[in-house]
């Protein structure tokens, strides 16, 4: 195990491939305000990290103890703690049930214990939070209870208290340790890792409520209005894809039929504390404004999976005509 820097370690298994999210991005590690926290030791010593490669893949048994919760693996929308589930980290732009498809994946957890953990990988990874037991392995102890299992001794029986990771077709991984007093510390830390970031309005880090697709701009502004008034919390008012000429693909143009004045409904919704929010996709219709401005993929009718809801793909020449038509939207 490397010591990368006060509480990060690394430690690599096998031959890590030559892609992966930190190889290919190179962040810029704040090393001098790392070198100014506590320097933590690593949550686990070397020895108690398993792994076994296989034609199939590379699994990886890390320690989790009965009373740790887990958290993390980037965007999650069907939960927050994952502590006993299963989760296979995939993109998808509409996942139906909580299984880890989701708009951004992260191989990264942390634990109450005060660490955290970025497996190095862009492959689809299953994380298995305390919820698999395998056979002979450090938790294949009878009457071990595990992490996550209040529901009875079926689940007991089954649990590992270990973290399950498993890795298909590769031929190696790194994995990163971030140590801290806390769970925040350890977030900390794997922010400074990553370069340190920017810190987004607390706004956006707030509740957003979407608004039905149909509805328009009167039936929308009395629905703002009734949630502040019902002192429900909430920051961001979005619309569906429908405050649009044409969605899906996009149009870019406000739907005078539901929207008569869109000036009005937007500085309406600023004036009762709401930030707005409008749905859109980089699919341009060709009646946009801006499709002129576009460079259509090379694509024919039969070529499917160069089309998107009947319209081309458009690959944009020019990414600043879709930041300026968004600034004057809004």
């Amino acid at each position: 195990m490397i010591k990368i820097a006060n509480g990060i370690y690394r430690i690599t298994i096998a031959n890590p491939e030559e892609h992966s999210p930190v190889r290919l991005l190179k962040p810029n590690i704040r090393f001098a305000q790392l070198d100014a926290l506590p320097d933590i030791p690593a949550p686990f010593d070397e020895d108690s990290i398993k792994h076994h490669i296989t034609g199939r893949a590379l699994t990886i048994e890390l320690p989790l103890e009965a009373e740790e919760d887990v958290y993390g693996l980037g965007l999650q929308l069907k939960s927050f703690r994952q502590t006993g589930k299963k989760k296979l980290l995939r993109p998808n732009s509409d996942p139906t049930a909580d299984t880890g498809d989701s708009h951004a994946p992260v191989p990264f957890y942390v634990t109450t214990k005060g660490y955290g953990v970025l497996v190095d990988t862009l492959r689809y990874t299953s994380f298995h939070c305390g919820n698999c037991k395998e056979v002979e392995g450090p938790r294949d102890i009878p009457g071990y209870q595990s992490a996550g299992t209040e529901v009875g001794c079926w689940e007991i029986k089954s649990g590992t208290g270990n973290m399950l990771i498993d890795i298909p077709a590769t031929t190696g991984v790194d994995i990163y340790f971030f140590c801290g007093e806390s769970l925040t510390d350890a977030i900390c830390r794997y922010n400074l890792f990553s370069g340190g970031g920017a810190l987004p309005p607390l706004w956006g880090l707030g509740i957003q409520y979407r608004a039905d697709m149909t509805a328009g701009q009167d039936e929308l502004l009395e629905l703002a209005d009734s949630i502040r008034k019902d002192k429900m919390p909430c920051d961001s008012f979005g619309l569906e894809p429908g405050w649009q000429t044409h969605a899906y693909s996009s149009s870019y143009m406000w739907s005078k039929e539901r929207f008569s004045d869109p000036d009005t409904f937007l500085s309406s919704l600023k004036a009762m504390g709401y930030k707005p929010n409008l749905w859109e996709q980089a699919y341009v219709h060709p009646t946009s404004p801006i499709f002129a401005r576009v460079s259509p993929s090379s694509c024919s009718a039969e070529s499917s999976n160069q089309r998107a809801w009947r319209c081309p793909i458009s690959r944009t020449k020019t990414p600043e005509a879709f930041s300026r038509k968004c600034r004057r939207l809004l």
